[in-house]
């Protein structure tokens, strides 16, 4: 059949806004350690999300159907999931 469709979604865009906030907030109280290191750490897991939500991607093949959310490149180095369903035979 040969189906591929990649749907690209907004939504890392608004993660990135929100890892900006927290690393300037870091920034601002970089004179209470534990709270600076709390934003950045917190900024690094959303920057992680925000590549995994990037795309998703449906494919059909002829003996499966293949889904990948995450990033659109060809290893899947940042695919959130990346699954393989086989077809029955019925």
């Amino acid at each position: 059949m040969g189906y591929r469709h990649t749907q690209h979604a907004p939504l890392h865009l608004l993660l990135w806004f929100l890892i900006a906030g927290m690393v300037a907030s870091a920034v601002i109280v970089r004179h209470t350690p534990v709270v600076a290191i709390t934003f950045v750490a917190m900024a690094g897991v959303l920057g992680v999300l925000a590549l995994c939500f990037r795309t998703l991607t449906v494919s059909d093949e002829d003996d499966a159907l293949h889904l990948r959310i995450g990033t659109n490149d060809q290893e899947g180095l940042m695919a959130l999931l990346n699954e393989r369903i086989e077809r029955s035979a019925a």
